[in-house]
């Protein structure tokens, strides 16, 4: 929907979703933002590789177009509360299953994403919409889990324009896709 000639993953762990992308869409600008430095080592490190590594490469759903475009993404260490970019500064800002390990500082993180992004923010994330069914309501709160639906993200001054549920990667918690 985007098409975006520029990208920052927020909580961006060990590099994964970035060095796959990159090597899908070489003609796309990728950043990534993660809190540990032990994170953005291991993700430089693979940077070292000349080509991107089977193992890694073996994650994409997507036909890898240049398997040599891992090494061009910038990978920061940094706070989702603060992100080290200007204003408007990326086509598409994202997070995967980072801003649920970050609810005392959610309002904060998600205020930056929406700051450096001159387009768009999409969020995979455990949205409460997700979690009405059974025991999670209940197992949310009782750790102060990530407790946002996707209509709350609208007060940050996003619209919402897609929405996708039932998001399979986890079982304890529903994910679901939200793009604004």
């Amino acid at each position: 929907l985007t098409q975006p000639e520029s990208v920052l993953e927020v909580g961006a762990g060990m590099g994964v979703n970035l060095l796959t992308l990159s090597c899908c869409f070489p003609a796309t600008k990728f950043s990534g933002v993660e809190l540990t430095a032990e994170g953005v080592e291991r993700a430089k490190s693979v940077q070292e590789e000349d080509m991107l590594p089977d193992v890694i490469a073996s994650f994409s759903v997507f036909e890898l177009k240049d398997r040599t475009a891992h090494k061009t993404i910038d990978f920061r260490q940094g706070d989702a509360t603060r992100l080290p970019f200007d204003d408007n500064s990326f086509d598409l800002v994202y997070s995967r299953l980072a801003l649920e390990q970050m609810e005392l500082i959610r309002d904060e993180a998600i205020s930056e994403m929406v700051r450096v992004s001159k387009k768009a923010v999409l969020m995979v994330e455990p949205f409460a919409d997700f979690n009405r069914d059974g025991n999670r309501p209940l197992a949310i709160r009782a750790k102060n889990y990530f407790s946002l639906s996707t209509q709350d993200v609208q007060k940050y001054g996003l619209e919402l324009k897609a929405v996708f549920g039932n998001w399979p990667q986890k079982i304890s918690e529903g994910i679901g896709l939200a793009y604004y």
